[in-house]
This record gives C-alpha cells, structure tokens and sequence, in this order.
C-alpha cells in the first residue's frame, strides 16, 4: 500500500458497534472501520491499534491494542478486541 494511503488508516474514527461482556472483567469492543477509497486489509500479527477516545488533558496517550478478530463485509473492516476492565 502506497505511504500515501496509510495515512489515511493511520488516524481513522472508527464506530463502536458492539460492547459486550465475556468474563466477569473481560469484555469485547468490536469497531467498524470504512474504506474510503483505500483497500481493506486484515491486521498483520503483532500489528497493534492506538485509541483515542476523544477525551481532554487526561488522556494525553493512546492505549495499544492488538486485535483478536477481523473480518470484512459490504466496504467496512470490523475489528474486535477483548480488553480487561
């Protein structure tokens, strides 16, 4: 993929579309990415997501994620990850 385009998934916004609790502190966030004119593509392993939640001065840095399931469908690349609470 051309540098030019990874930018563009560098700082995408991303909708949560589904927040549900697996364990009694686990839980799985799955997200929704659209393509706008990039090719979707799966995540490489050790390949990790930074997110923004869109706070204030709290949350000066992103937390790393590794994603632990991918899949593709109609132009959106959802992405799901389990996080301990």
């Amino acid at each position: 993929m051309p540098e030019s385009e990874q930018a563009n998934w560098l700082f995408s916004k991303a909708r949560l579309v589904e927040s549900r609790r697996v364990a009694k502190a686990c839980s799985l966030l799955r997200f929704s990415l659209q393509a706008k004119g990039v090719a979707l593509s799966f995540p490489s392993p050790g390949q990790f997501y930074l997110f923004d939640c869109g706070g204030g001065k709290e949350h000066l840095l992103r937390r790393p994620f590794s994603p632990c399931g991918a899949a593709c469908r109609d132009g959106e690349l959802f992405l799901s990850f389990l996080i301990e609470e």
